[in-house]
């Protein structure tokens, strides 16, 4: 395998195999790994979903702002939000 470089500048590249790193129980890893990706999948989908809000309002805020989409009449229930 090839080693490029570290993103830790003092740490020389032939020492990072001295490095201990604690793992646990294998039972755990793999139940982990059982987890983990629909945790993953739902990031990814929260991100997108995000994305797209953040892309919606940029493009109806500056509309809404100016008056040119009228919601004057629309039925919208804002509770405690609108002052």
């Amino acid at each position: 395998s090839k080693v490029v470089g570290t993103s830790q500048p003092k740490l020389a590249l032939f020492r990072i195999d001295e490095i201990k790193i604690l793992l646990p129980p294998s039972n755990l890893q793999i139940k982990a790994t059982l987890i983990f990706p629909s945790y993953y999948e739902q990031i990814e989908n929260l991100t997108s979903k995000n994305a797209n809000l953040r892309q919606t309002r940029d493009l109806l805020l500056p509309r809404l702002i100016s008056g040119e989409i009228d919601v004057e009449n629309l039925d919208i229930n804002t509770g405690e939000i609108a002052a």
